[in-house]
């Protein structure tokens, strides 16, 4: 296990094998990496040198936004939000990736076009267990709420 810590947003990762085990804020314990920035990727979670950032693939952004949202459960959801996207000032990725997972997932693919279509394949390539497996759970919160499927298989 790796303990990276990120100064920007003053949290600290547990990574294993390119998957998040653990978020914590601060710097607990001493790290084995130390990162100036957080930032989203299409790729697998990996830290680059100049400048040193840790980019989160769309499992590791789940596991940051599941964090995040027990450390805020009463904010509001533009609150919530607002918290997610200033863990990445001046990213131009967070977007595209969270808007290529929500279109995966909901199995909306087919309205992405050009770059977005790209994207919802990175998507897909990576993870493809975890990917089945959040899109079940997925599924079965829509079923469970009773809510319609509308383009939704």
């Amino acid at each position: 296990m790796i303990r990276i810590y990120v100064e920007q947003a003053d949290l600290t990762f547990e990574v294993e094998d390119g998957f998040v085990l653990g978020i914590a804020k601060g710097r607990r314990p001493t790290p084995d990496i130390e990162c100036e920035f957080i930032d989203a990727t299409l790729e697998r979670l990996h830290v680059t040198r100049a400048p040193k950032t840790l980019h989160l693939d769309w499992l590791a952004l789940t596991d940051l936004a599941a964090w995040l949202y027990r450390k805020y459960p009463n904010a509001t959801e533009k609150g919530y939000m607002n918290r997610l996207l200033d863990l990445f000032p001046g990213s131009m990725n967070v977007n595209d990736v969270m808007r290529a997972l929500m279109r995966c997932i909901s199995d909306n693919e087919h309205l992405a076009h050009g770059e977005d279509a790209h994207f919802c394949g990175h998507i897909r390539r990576t993870h493809k267990l975890e990917f089945e497996e959040i899109r079940a759970a997925w599924f079965a919160q829509i079923r469970q709420s009773g809510r319609p499927f509308n383009n939704v298989q």
